[in-house]
């Protein structure tokens, strides 16, 4: 899991999350979904080679959802490119 942290309200984040590639064949993450539009990864599309890592953004930026409350559920949507 990502973790925020406690944030004030209309407060911003930013997180760094690594992705691990443990697979015998290059993967590519092309789309990120959020429960909340507050929420952006980037950069998409990544490509993850056998055997690596990558780092992707993950935002939080609730100005334009200030009524926001609870939590958060963030998915990646991926394929294999060979």
């Amino acid at each position: 899991p990502v973790v925020l942290g406690v944030l004030r309200p209309g407060q911003a984040v930013e997180v760094t999350a690594t992705l691990r590639n443990a697979g015998a064949t290059a993967i590519v993450v092309a789309r990120g979904a959020s429960s909340c539009p507050c929420v952006t990864v980037s950069p998409l599309p990544i490509r993850v080679e056998p055997n690596d890592s990558a780092e992707i953004t993950i935002a939080f930026d609730p100005r334009d959802e200030p009524a926001f409350r609870g939590g958060l559920a963030v998915s990646l949507a991926g394929y294999n490119p060979e």
